[in-house]
């Protein structure tokens, strides 16, 4: 197994496998597939298959600006997105556009995250995995798929790229094991890996148990023909990036829905609320602020 310490290391450690053992493949030709510009292009690929690493520090999840430069309140907005009840694809829409590209007809992702991790008033996949793991601390059962039967027949465009997520609770500690259908490693991977272990961390805290490390298993993991120059930043970046601090005990999860609403507001209005939020979540907000879409709120 190899073993890290940041998703920094981890991911130089990936690029260097693609670079020294990516195979030149055909890339999709589904026209709701990006891996084919949605039918426009035939993007020329480069794959390793079935790829793993450990992250042992979780928290160590951010990427310094010299290696990937990413959009980091983006990163936080999808998190956020993700564990909001009943959310629309406008909301991680706000904080980029081009997720719009992904949306059906009706201007929905069918296969968002969102949709099939927290889900909605109704039912909570996430929420019913906790229970789960309450009754049963030990339990092997802890596991959601994304990928549902129908994705195969309908085809959208916002496919899963994620397969599965598992947790393990050993020894005090929440290990979490994620699968990916299909990672790029420049494009998504960074922003991937922040909202999975920003999931994993909130699990953590609302179980109550200590923060575990981190597993990434990729299907296929690939860079596109054109970002070469990408990935040699990759290769070249020497600097370190510091872990982001413990996160706070309230989570996007609790009850007083205090994180929900306060992203709600700063979407509609583009201003802070900084009065019931405490630092940690304050510099999350103030990114995701930074972020936000002109004319997107």
């Amino acid at each position: 197994m190899n073993t890290f310490a940041s998703f920094h290391e981890a991911y130089h450690h990936l690029a260097v496998l693609l670079t020294k053992e990516g195979n030149r493949v055909p890339g999709p030709r589904s026209r709701t597939s990006v891996g084919s510009g949605f039918g426009t292009a035939d993007r020329v690929t480069y794959e390793i298959v079935s790829p793993t690493v450990k992250i042992s520090d979780p928290r160590n999840r951010l990427l310094p600006d010299t290696c990937r430069s990413t959009n980091k309140g983006f990163a936080f907005a999808n998190y956020l997105w993700a564990l909001t009840p009943g959310a629309e694809a406008s909301q991680v829409i706000a904080y980029n556009a081009r997720g719009r590209a992904f949306t059906d007809e009706g201007g929905q992702l069918v296969c968002g995250l969102s949709r099939r991790l927290i889900g909605d008033a109704s039912h909570s996949p996430l929420r019913d995995l906790i229970r789960l793991m309450r009754r049963d601390p030990d339990t092997r059962r802890a596991y959601l798929g994304f990928i549902y039967p129908a994705d195969l027949r309908d085809e959208p465009k916002d496919f899963s790229c994620f397969g599965s997520l598992q947790f393990l609770h050993r020894q005090g500690r929440l290990d979490c094991i994620v699968s990916m259908r299909s990672q790029s490693l420049i494009g998504v991977m960074p922003y991937d890996v922040v909202l999975l272990t920003m999931v994993q961390e909130t699990v953590a805290n609302e179980l109550g148990f200590d923060l575990g490390s981190y597993y990434h298993h990729c299907g296929s993991l690939h860079y596109y023909e054109g970002e070469e120059g990408h990935l040699r930043s990759v290769l070249s970046c020497a600097d370190g990036v510091e872990a982001m601090p413990p996160m706070p005990a309230r989570t996007p999860l609790g009850t007083d829905g205090t994180l929900v609403a306060a992203e709600k507001n700063l979407r509609r209005t583009g201003l802070l609320d900084a009065r019931h939020l405490d630092p940690y979540w304050l510099d999350v907000f103030e990114s995701m602020r930074c972020a936000l879409a002109p004319g997107e709120g």
